[in-house]
């Protein structure tokens, strides 16, 4: 957001399992503060939305307005639209969801979270789908971030690797000419890691590598990257052997080799018996 402050929306979980958006702030990226308003996007009850776990929601500011892609749904997830003038109150989109699943093989199950750029006034999403191909990215376009026009699989699991059971929860940044994204991706030989492929289309991908680009010894994954001050900066999950999930903050001078931050984890799950606990939820259809 500004300079002097970042934003997060992260998913929490109260002690009943419903899920929900809440809001931190910090100075530095490492101490945060959570919103004494959370959670401060729900489900809206009798609707698409009910049903589903993860929220997993994305967030650009134009103009003074947030703009939040958000999933939603039970045995089909869908991306809605909500707008903000303070990221804490929300208003959702009237004509929700924007981005159904189907009739498309390959998101025909799920047309899920995702990441969003507005590129030359085009907005551009890259999101978790899953179909007849599997869990993979798929690509989407808007003029509006509103009305979508799907493009197509985009990235798709390579057989036989550390991510060949499928990706999700793309992070995308474009550097100059070239399109950075950043994935989650595991297999029956490697737990939950972080991969990264660059593009000149956003389109066609290039894997720079066979191996995760960032792995732990415990499950990580759904990272967001920002690029500031000429290095790269990732917020990840991690999936502790207890069960719960903890946010954690890794940099990089090229954004292919990490560092995590010895204050890991910056984001915890709040007093049981809190809304908050845990902080996120494990997409398992992944």
């Amino acid at each position: 957001d500004a300079a002097s402050e970042y934003k997060m929306w992260f998913d929490g979980a109260d002690m009943r399992g419903d899920v929900a958006v809440g809001l931190a702030t910090s100075e530095d990226g490492i101490s945060w503060s959570p919103s004494p308003a959370n959670p401060v996007l729900t489900t809206l009850p009798r609707s698409w939305e009910e049903g589903g776990g993860e929220h997993a929601p994305f967030v650009i500011k134009e103009d003074g307005v947030y703009k939040m892609w958000y999933e939603a749904g039970g045995f089909h997830r869908m991306l809605g639209y909500a707008t903000s003038a303070d990221g804490i109150h929300w208003s959702k989109y009237a004509g929700n969801p924007v981005l159904q699943a189907g009739p498309e093989g390959y998101d025909q199950d799920h047309a899920a979270h995702g990441a969003v750029l507005n590129d030359g006034g085009t907005y551009k999403l890259w999101y978790h789908a899953i179909g007849d191909q599997g869990a993979i990215i798929a690509y989407a376009t808007s003029p509006d971030g509103v009305n979508w026009s799907k493009q197509g699989p985009a990235l798709l699991p390579q057989a036989g690797t550390w991510e060949e059971n499928g990706l999700w929860r793309p992070s995308v940044l474009k550097l100059g000419a070239t399109y950075w994204m950043w994935y989650a991706g595991a297999s029956d030989q490697q737990h939950p890691a972080i991969g990264v492929v660059t593009s000149t289309d956003g389109i066609t991908w290039n894997r720079l590598s066979t191996e995760p680009t960032f792995s732990m010894p415990e499950p990580i994954g759904d990272p967001h990257v920002i690029h500031e001050d000429e290095t790269f900066k990732m917020w990840y999950n991690v999936w502790p052997d207890d069960g719960t999930a903890e946010i954690a903050y890794a940099e990089s001078p090229d954004g292919i080799n990490w560092t995590p931050s010895p204050s890991n984890p910056v984001l915890t799950p709040g007093a049981p018996g809190q809304w908050g606990e845990p902080v996120v939820t494990f997409e398992h259809s992944s």
